[in-house]
Parts: structure tokens; sequence; C-alpha cells
């Protein structure tokens, strides 16, 4: 991982942290390109459809981030004792992005690459751990109930991965170098 993007990372998330308190973490989700750009100057018409959406509604624990190469969601996951399961609302913003980027597209915006859904968030140690959850080419029927699904799934290992990845600290202390896995879950492809 390069250590620049990495610094620039962990600092989006703590900054967004804030002074929040209680149990839970800020979760990025990112919708990233997987070639070219995917932001306002080069996918205008999805962005306008975006700047829309979130005009009409109050950003709650979330704040969204415009990359070059897509959007990033920078949201305060709780945990609470039912579990870890993102808010509606952020599955919400999730759909709609992956939808207008489609819609976009055929309203004249010219990058077409497929899109990934990526969580990933600061671990206790200070690594960070991503995990890619969803592949989307710009046809791609969005299927909201697999994208509540892969997120929540996703969601839920990241927080399982860092008590995993105490335990195996604990056993083997040299062991630096642990990578997250990545987890992909999905591949949306149809006709």
């Amino acid at each position: 991982m390069d250590k620049i993007w990495g610094n620039q990372f962990r600092s989006r998330l703590r900054v967004f942290s804030g002074d929040r308190s209680g149990n839970g973490s800020t979760v990025s989700i990112k919708i990233r390109v997987t070639a070219g750009c995917f932001h306002s100057e080069h996918s205008p018409q999805a962005y306008r459809l975006i700047c829309a959406h979130l005009s009409n509604r109050p950003l709650t624990d979330i704040e969204f981030v415009e990359h070059e190469s897509g959007p990033e969601l920078l949201v305060w996951l709780a945990v609470g004792i039912a579990g870890i399961t993102l808010m509606r609302s952020v599955m919400d913003l999730v759909t709609v992005i992956l939808k207008t980027r489609s819609e976009g597209i055929a309203k004249g915006d010219q990058p077409s690459a497929p899109l990934e859904l990526i969580l990933g968030r600061e671990l206790k140690d200070g690594k960070v751990c991503e995990k890619r959850v969803l592949h989307i080419r710009h046809h791609d029927r969005i299927d909201e109930k697999l994208i509540e699904e892969v997120l929540n799934r996703a969601a839920r290992d990241l927080f399982s991965h860092e008590r995993q990845r105490q335990d195996q600290d604990h056993k083997k202390d040299s062991r630096e170098n642990l990578q997250c896995p990545e987890l992909v879950l999905a591949h949306r492809s149809e006709g």
C-alpha cells in the first residue's frame, strides 16, 4: 500500500471521527472506477444527479468526498449489541451513486470503466484494511438487496478480521506484515 495514500486515508477517517464517542468506528465506502476518472469534471451528468440527491437529504453521520477515482462516503458506524449493520441512508446513497453512473453514461458521460465498491477502515494498530466487495459494469442492473448484503457482510468482516488478527498477534508476535485479505463477495454481470 502506498504510504502517502495510507496516511491521507487515516487522516480523513480521524478528522471525520472527530469528537464522536461511544462504541463505533468510521468506515470508508469507496466507489472507485477501475480505469480513468469518475468525478464531476469527467462525469458531469452523473454528478448532477448525485448532487440533486444529496441536496434533498441531510446527511447525518455521513460525509461525501469527491475524488478523481470516484466518490467516497465516510460513515460513522455504531457497533451495538445487535451487531454491525449500515444505516438505510448509507445503502440508499450507495445505490443512487451506482445508478447515476449508468444514467450519466446514458446521457453522454464518457468514462465507462467498471466500478468497484470498497469498504475500508483503520484498525486499532493504525494499519488500514480494505475489502473489495462488488465489481459493477455500467450496464449491469443495480441490485439493491445485493448491495445491502455485501456491504453489511463486508462491514462485519472488517470488524471480525481485527479480532482474529489480535488473536493471531498474541499467538505469533512476528506477524507485522499480516495483510487484510481481500474478499470479493460478488461480481454482477448481466447479459
